[in-house]
């Protein structure tokens, strides 16, 4: 390689490609069809028309398609043309898109004359467009163009072999090979091909198989210098220089029977090449060989056959977005479009934190029957809902606790070691912005008992209590527990503002006629028991239950809202608190007249009568057979209404008291409903430049009572009915989500994955599994990884391909080009799926979202006036700062 070669005559023609195309015999034109069919090898010269801008030829090729003859064809004949060039249905379709979605196309019929000239402007979209059609669009202002079909300018002359074109309409010349024909420079008298300081050299080639131990030189200059060679063993670009004997070798392996385009550009004392593969354009290394002063010679010296189709010279550096764009994007393979979900999706995000405000990390979110996340260093998580997940019913509209409707509704839980549980509604709008939420969770305190003697719990900051008895705890389904238990406590100081942020749902009850109240609390607890395995227990059925003192300093005005204190508990499926009426409550120690006392007051029922026990043969009784006897009742005698209400009023400390028979939560509240003890506070809600937030969460919170109630703002940024009691003063506590400062964390979550998760195989889901969560910024530059025990799925920038790039243990799963780092990988908009990934899938996955962690920020209004009942009270607008 690399020995002067006798030049070949530029007649000699030696044995056919397996490449070039098999001669089709004319069609006959007696038909219509027929002569339709055979415009189709006017074709032959389109390809180079589009590449060099002659618009008249192009013209004239489409002109043998209009039937019309008023210089028009339709978008299928325009499709023919396309298709008979080569090219594959998704390059065909992206082209038809451009010239539909442009002013020439009216009525299915394309103005051909205009699409010649739009084809071969210099828009954007257009020279993407040639790229498709040509398969390599050259940046403009090149010194010179080397092409079988001519070469530019007319100075330079190439003596070569007979020209060669393909089935895919390339025409190049074939070199090397069993004939040993060579490509020779024969005039450049003004070495227009000589290399100057600045320079860029593009050459578009294709090998076929490859034997030998050496290299084939592609491109070779005048001093011996072989600019660029394909080793023969592993199919690598090198480059040599004939004189010294050094060779540079590249580790990129060059495809067999594809088109290969390479640049050529000088660094210094060395050479830059660039190339693209499957997965994009990228620097495919350096060659430690300075091209400077050397002027192309020879082609194609190579003893194995290749085939040289283009070679393109610059006087100056080419930027990295003029030689990507030169060539068309790697397609993504082909694939069925998903089905289009019966509504559009509904996602929040949020963040948990602790009453003191800091985000609580690792917090376990769930909803729906199998959607779950887990929050990050900051307490963030994000989520999705579907119409399966949701609490909606077909016609998508939802009341909220505060009468405005919003489209989807979802129960969401949040677990973490340490902390009392906590429950939230994601109130949602369909296919709009993300909801906010923020969630408080609270500490709680446990002891390991030793079931079989009973004991207690202890809050130390407030002396509440939890006192369990000897098994009084067994399994969900009834079995007895042996050994150790932990007994989990956590009180609710309902008079901190942020302890009663705690408090689970929304302070939507069901009343004891089904209908909905809202609730003052005058104390809750929250109490929890799991084994020594961590399996969670329950209350004995028909024992004497758990026994709660409760202490607090809340006050209620009884008189005002016209009813009594009662116990509620949490329904964790529903997110509503339900009344209790098995068990009395006690203050100060005197049982308390509400319902359930009440209740007590009557007369009982006549005792039906037992029936006879039937023994058993080892002669113990079916217990089914005996009358059960009702739990033991407290007596009727308890306080009067009026010193119920001076207890309830009192500033201090009051004891509650009561026997709950479940775990979970547990509320003493005064009750009230709208519009007889409650008013609907409406307003907007408005950012700092006072454009309107939708999907925003609000609370209205009491300044004089303990309670809450939510509401969403709508369009434009209003809510119209967040309920509030009565007479009274309240805030308007506003939540709302940005991004957090800082790129050390990234934040990656699907939209709408439900639409292709379920289609994807088993493998693919495992890879996409590992995609979304929390990543970390490592101590490398640019590389933030997830934080995964079982993979290693990180986010990197790949400078040699100019790329953001994903990958899941080593694999390349989701891609972004960009020109340079700055920015980061957050951003929405830009990622791909791998094209390499994308091989052998069934189901398109479009990219996770690539972003900066949500900080939920909240900040308070008021206070505000709510006036008498049943009224709207207009807080007017809300701007957040």
């Amino acid at each position: 390689n690399g020995a002067p070669m006798p030049h070949p005559s530029p007649t000699l023609r030696h044995p056919p490609s397996p490449y070039a195309p098999t001669p089709l015999p004319p069609f006959p034109a007696s038909t219509k069809k027929q002569r339709a069919m055979s415009k189709v090898h006017e074709l032959k010269g389109l390809s180079a028309a589009i590449a060099s801008g002659q618009v008249e030829s192009i013209v004239d090729t489409f002109n043998k398609f209009d039937e019309k003859d008023d210089g028009t064809i339709s978008s299928g004949q325009l499709k023919e043309v396309l298709s008979s060039l080569g090219l594959t249905e998704g390059a065909t379709s992206s082209i038809l898109a451009a010239a539909e979605a442009a002013d020439f196309c009216k009525d299915e019929s394309i103005n051909y004359e205009d699409f010649a000239k739009w084809l071969c402007g210099s828009g954007i979209d257009a020279a993407r467009m040639r790229g498709l059609l040509t398969g390599v669009c050259w940046p403009g202002a090149t010194i010179a163009a080397l092409r079988p079909s001519g070469s530019k300018p007319e100075e330079v002359k190439v003596g070569g072999p007979t020209p060669c074109i393909g089935k895919d309409r390339v025409t190049y010349w074939e070199a090397g090979g069993p004939s040993k024909v060579r490509i020779r420079v024969l005039e450049d008298d003004a070495k227009l091909l000589k290399l100057g300081d600045e320079f860029t050299v593009g050459l578009r080639f294709r090998v076929a198989e490859l034997k030998g131990s050496e290299y084939d030189t592609l491109l070779m200059g005048h001093d011996g210098k072989h600019w660029l060679a394909v080793e023969c063993s592993k199919r690598r670009f090198c480059c040599a220089d004939g004189k010294s004997k050094a060779t540079s070798i590249l580790d990129h392996t060059i495809p067999l029977n594809e088109w290969v385009v390479v640049f050529l550009q000088p660094r210094g004392d060395q050479t830059v090449v660039f190339t693209n593969d499957a997965d994009g354009f990228l620097e495919a290394g350096v060659f430690e060989m300075a091209l400077k002063g050397s002027k192309l010679d020879k082609m194609g010296w190579a003893e194995n056959e290749v085939h040289i189709a283009e070679v393109m010279l610059w006087p100056r550096v080419l930027s990295w977005s003029e030689m990507a764009s030169a060539l068309p994007a790697t397609p993504t393979p082909e694939l069925p479009k998903l089905p289009k979900p019966p509504r559009p999706r509904s996602s929040f995000r949020g963040q948990v934190v602790d009453t003191s405000g800091g985000g609580v990390p690792d917090v376990q979110v769930k909803w729906g029957k199998t959607k779950s996340a887990v929050t990050d260093d900051d307490g963030c998580f994000a989520g999705e809902l579907s119409d399966a997940e949701t609490d909606v019913p077909d016609d998508a509209a939802s009341v909220g606790s505060g009468g405005s409707t919003w489209s989807t509704s979802s129960v969401i839980s949040f677990r973490s070691e340490g902390f009392a549980p906590a429950i939230a509604h994601a109130q949602c709008t369909l296919g709009g912005p993300e909801a906010s939420l923020r969630v408080t969770m609270r500490p709680s305190v446990s002891a390991v008992l030793d079931l079989a003697a009973g004991g207690s719990v202890v809050d130390e900051a407030t002396g509440s209590s939890i006192k369990v008895p000897p098994h009084g705890l067994v399994y969900p389904d009834g079995s007895p527990v042996e050994g150790l238990v932990t007994v989990s406590f956590s009180v609710i100081d309902v008079t901190d503002p942020a302890a009663l942020a705690s408090m689970p749902g929304d302070f939507s009850a069901v009343g004891a006629d089904g209908s909905t109240v809202y609730l003052q609390s005058l104390g809750a607890a929250w109490v929890g028991a799991t084994d020594e395995k961590g399996n969670q227990l329950a209350v004995k059925e028909h024992s004497e239950g758990l026994e709660l003192d409760l202490k607090s300093n809340a006050t209620a005005d009884m008189e005002k809202l016209d009813t009594t204190v009662e116990m509620w508990t949490f329904n964790e499926d529903s997110g509503k608190w339900e009344l209790e009426t098995t068990q009395p409550m006690k203050v100060n120690g005197e049982v308390a007249p509400n319902s359930v006392s009440q209740a007590e007051e009557k007369p009982r029922a006549k005792p039906r009568e037992k029936k006879k026990a039937r023994q058993r043969k080892d002669g113990t009784y079916e217990e089914d057979d005996f009358d059960r006897e009702a739990p033991p009742r407290l007596g009727i005698s308890c306080m009067s209404p009026e010193a119920f209400r001076k207890a309830v009023g009192k500033m201090g400390q009051k004891t509650l008291s009561t026997k709950i028979n479940k775990l979970g939560y547990i509320n003493c509240d005064i009750a009230y409903q709208h519009p007889l003890r409650a008013v609907m506070l409406q307003g907007v809600v408005l950012d700092a430049s006072r454009k309107p937030l939708t999907r925003i969460q609000l609370w209205a919170v009491g300044r004089d009572y303990q309670g809450r109630c939510s509401d969403v703002t709508k369009e434009e940024g209003k809510f119209l009915a967040m309920i509030a009691q009565f007479d009274s003063d309240v805030d308007v506590e506003v939540h709302w989500h940005r991004p957090a400062k800082g790129d050390e964390r990234l934040a990656l979550y699907f939209e709408n994955h439900l639409d292709w998760c379920k289609l994807v195989d088993k493998e693919t889901k495992e890879v996409m599994r590992k995609v979304g969560g929390n990543y970390k910024k490592g101590f490398e530059e640019l590389v933030w990884y997830a934080d995964v025990v079982d993979s290693k799925s990180e986010v990197a920038w790949i400078p040699e391909r100019r790329q953001w790039q994903h990958t899941i243990d080593g694999k390349l799963v989701f891609l972004r080009e960009a020109e340079d780092e700055s920015g980061g990988p957050f951003c929405e908009d830009g990622w791909r799926m791998a094209p390499s990934f994308a091989v052998g899938l069934k189901t398109p996955i479009p990219p996770p979202i690539y972003a900066r962690p949500t900080v939920v920020h909240t900040q308070t209004f008021g206070p505000f006036k709510t006036g008498p009942p049943g009224k709207f009270v207009d807080v007017g607008v809300l701007v957040l700062t």
